[in-house]
């Protein structure tokens, strides 16, 4: 099924978003959804599902429909976010409060391209960087960050409260509270974990 917009042309399948209009909120309906599709606000659109009191979030495999979707429509940026997402239900996902160190050159930017080296407390690991609800974190500033480690073992013993630091290079680039981890219900914890 697609939606019509105001123009009457076909947009993206409804149900590739909604998977089911079960996950809708009483008070919320497609028409709301499809508006912030419009605008190119995925991450928003499907916030309003995940947030839901007991409604399941969406697997892997609805964030790579999706994805394919957006990139079909040309929607970039939000096939990332789909792309982005998909790997974090496959991976895990550290959120952090990130403070940028004043003396790195350049903002920390949103896309989720920036691959710095963190020291983890067990060592050092890659994992790549997108800041949530900015474009990007300015030098000096703080903004809440969602990192996707590239290989889990050594970040698998943080907690909330847990500090790491970013480094491209000396000296250091950042420094980071961790606020939220999850892992894979599937994947092995640190005891079985190897890098």
């Amino acid at each position: 099924m697609t939606h019509r917009d105001r123009l009457g042309r076909e947009s993206v399948p409804v149900g590739v978003l909604l998977a089911g209009a079960g996950l809708l909120p009483e008070g919320i309906g497609v028409d709301d959804v499809w508006e912030l599709l419009a605008g190119d606000r995925w991450d928003v659109a499907v916030g309003v599902l995940e947030e839901l009191s007991g409604a399941s979030t969406p697997g892997a495999g609805f964030w790579d429909e999706a994805g394919r979707v957006a990139r079909a429509y040309g929607m970039v940026r939000s096939a990332a976010w789909c792309d982005w997402r998909g790997d974090e239900l496959r991976q895990g996902v550290v959120r952090a409060e990130l403070r940028v160190a004043p003396g790195r050159g350049l903002p920390v930017p949103r896309s989720g391209e920036l691959r710095p080296l963190w020291d983890v407390g067990r060592g050092f690991a890659v994992a790549r960087v997108w800041v949530e609800g900015e474009e990007a974190v300015a030098p000096g500033a703080v903004g809440t960050v969602r990192l996707l480690p590239l290989t889990s073992g050594l970040w698998r013993h943080l907690v909330p409260g847990d500090v790491i630091t970013m480094h491209e290079g000396a000296p250091v680039t950042g420094r980071a509270r961790v606020v939220e981890v999850r892992w894979p219900d599937d994947a092995p914890g640190p005891q079985g974990a190897v890098d």
